[in-house]
């Protein structure tokens, strides 16, 4: 293989083998070092405390064996330093081991604490079994449910019919249709903006985009049946 400027030329042909299609999510900087300043200020915490604690209670339990088998009376000074020693130990071993505990717990949390952010991220974005479709095929591919008084319950079918004209539930206010980039354009009979709709992916029906610019101001919503 010799390099040639900034390129190289290999002697064989190789097959270059594509990664296999998986979900991905463009997360935003922001989240990404939220996260990352968690997993930094993870430390193995409880360890050193762990460590203590075991070594003074072995201590402790020598003690009380040397305590025990310091009989004579002749042995009666050894026998309270060895008393001395087990209380000493097993107090300092039991304190150690309680603050060992203490910060293992803490860590748990932490874990938890960046599980819990990284469901936020993900929860973030909307995963679909199947392809967004195109606006215009999503209207006229199927019936909706106009719900256009949602405070008073009135609500009516409605279709879309390829040619541009509402299909059933066509009247002076919804007599035709259009799209213009992301909205749904719904005109009256007179060629005015009536109303505006924006599909909510979430929750899977148009939701009404309505402002200075229409007629409509009210609310609605238009649902798949």
């Amino acid at each position: 293989m010799s390099q040639i400027s900034q390129s190289f030329r290999v002697s064989q042909d190789y097959l270059i083998i594509r990664p296999t299609t998986e979900t991905a999510y463009m997360i935003p900087a922001s989240d990404w070092n939220n996260v990352k300043n968690k997993v930094l200020h993870l430390s193995a915490q409880g360890l050193t405390f762990q460590t203590i604690g075991s070594i003074f209670i072995g201590g402790a339990i020598s003690s009380l064996i040397g305590a025990l088998a310091l009989n004579n009376p002749e042995t009666y000074l050894e026998r309270i330093i060895c008393w001395a020693i087990f209380f000493t130990t097993i107090l300092i071993g039991t304190f150690s081991l309680f603050i060992a505990s203490r910060e293992r717990k803490s860590l748990e949390f932490s874990r938890d604490d960046i599980a819990e952010e990284m469901d936020r991220i993900l929860h973030r974005y909307i995963e679909t079994s199947t392809p967004i479709l195109p606006l215009n095929i999503k209207l006229t591919n199927q019936m909706y449910e106009l719900i256009y008084n949602p405070d008073e319950g009135h609500k009516k079918n409605i279709s879309f019919d390829p040619s541009g004209l509402i299909g059933s539930g066509q009247n002076k206010n919804e007599y035709r249709w259009s799209i213009e980039v992301d909205e749904v354009i719904i005109y009256n009979h007179k060629g005015e903006i009536f109303s505006k709709f924006k599909f909510d992916q979430i929750k899977n029906r148009f939701v009404s985009n309505n402002g200075i610019d229409t007629i409509c101001l009210i609310t609605q919503y238009i649902e798949p049946i």
